[in-house]
């Protein structure tokens, strides 16, 4: 008896989602020294995903007049539990299923009309529905990939960004407590409107980034490493996908900013000045800056300095971090020339608490060791 495995079980209940709701009647093949059968178990199918509360992929089937309930649940193993909510306790739960038969017949809580189907899950077929099989992509999913530290920053597709939200979701509901991309997962996936659909990607890398940050350091180096690959390879897509303009439906997207400080948080530098040079030309053709101008999208949102001006302080800071000091003093004192236009003496926020002049001054201390050095090389 071949026991079934977590990942076609995951792909088979993610396929038939369709079907929360409605009536059903369960039958499970499993091993307890000896080939046995959980049958007769009816009621209504409940599914979970690992961005609600569980965190797994599973389904409950519950609300009969037995008073019983049973969970099949994927995690390391497949495994079922059967649960007497009259005693409030399992009575029987086993990881060595074999096979899964799923009859649908009645009303559906949440879908019109009735459903026969019947479902059958098992290692050898995979997932049939009135026995014609169904493939399943056995891909792994993105999230796994990075868990498990496999991610390199290969491109990412749309299913990819859909898992990657959804999943970024459930995590900061469950990690922080916040459910408001949760709240706003349905309708900004839905591509109705771009504008939308690619902030609510934004909002949920930029909240995944800043919270991983804030927890470095508890998570190891090679983990680290892929969750920023992650980072780069969301903030790539809504680049490749045109969603990086500045003024897309009104609204402007930091994807140079967050890719540069994702590199340069993996100590390659120069990729970070070199991603974010490229949002800085962009920017500055959009916005038709000039020195010491504010743009009409600044006032609009209130932003003192200008974005222009915000990415060449980050430019400064990384150019200073990759021994760039001609660069660094150059970039530097024209963002400080064009805040002092408007009275401003630095630039110093939470996230970059040093300050300009730091970067500016310290690279001018070390330009002649650095002119020394490379007389020493040529």
């Amino acid at each position: 008896m071949k026991i079934l495995q977590p990942q076609i079980t995951e792909k088979a209940i993610e396929r038939i989602y369709n079907y929360r709701g409605d009536s059903c009647k369960i039958e499970i093949d499993y091993n307890d020294g000896e080939k046995k059968i959980l049958d007769n178990i009816d009621g209504h199918i409940v599914f979970r995903n690992p961005s609600t509360e569980f965190g797994h992929w599973g389904f409950v089937i519950k609300g009969n007049g037995q008073g019983l309930a049973v969970l099949v649940k994927v995690e390391d193993k497949v495994n079922f539990e059967l649960y007497d909510q009259n005693l409030k306790a399992n009575i029987n739960e086993n990881d060595q299923i074999s096979e899964i038969r799923i009859s649908f017949f009645g009303e559906s809580l949440f879908n019109d009309g009735e459903s026969n189907d019947r479902i059958i899950i098992n290692d050898k077929q995979g997932l049939l529905i009135n026995n014609n099989k169904i493939e399943l992509d056995l891909s792994k999913p993105i999230q796994q990939s990075v868990a498990e530290k496999e991610y390199d920053g290969w491109d990412l597709n749309s299913k990819d960004i859909k898992n990657s939200c959804e999943w970024i979701s459930g995590f900061i509901r469950r990690e922080v407590g916040d459910n408001s991309l949760e709240i706003a997962e349905n309708n900004a996936l839905s591509r109705q409107d771009a504008g939308e659909y690619f902030s609510h990607i934004y909002s949920c890398i930029a909240y995944f980034q800043d919270t991983i940050e804030e927890r470095k350091d508890n998570i190891d180096n090679e983990l680290y490493r892929c969750v920023q690959l992650w980072v780069i390879g969301i903030l790539n897509f809504i680049k490749n996908e045109n969603g990086d303009y500045p003024k897309l439906n009104g609204s402007g997207f930091d994807v140079w900013m967050r890719a540069a400080s994702a590199f340069s948080r993996m100590g390659n530098h120069l990729d970070a000045i070199d991603r974010l040079k490229e949002g800085l030309d962009i920017y500055i053709e959009a916005d038709k800056w000039e020195m010491g101008i504010l743009s009409e999208m600044d006032k609009l949102f209130n932003s003192d300095p200008a974005k222009p001006e915000i990415m060449m302080a980050h430019l400064c800071k990384y150019y200073y971090l990759a021994d760039e000091y001609q660069k660094c003093v150059e970039i530097g004192s024209i963002m400080l020339e064009s805040i002092g236009i408007r009275g401003h003496n630095d630039y110093s926020v939470k996230n970059f608490p040093n300050g300009v002049r730091y970067y500016v001054e310290n690279s001018k201390k070390e330009l002649p060791l650095a002119d020394r050095l490379k007389k020493i090389i040529d």
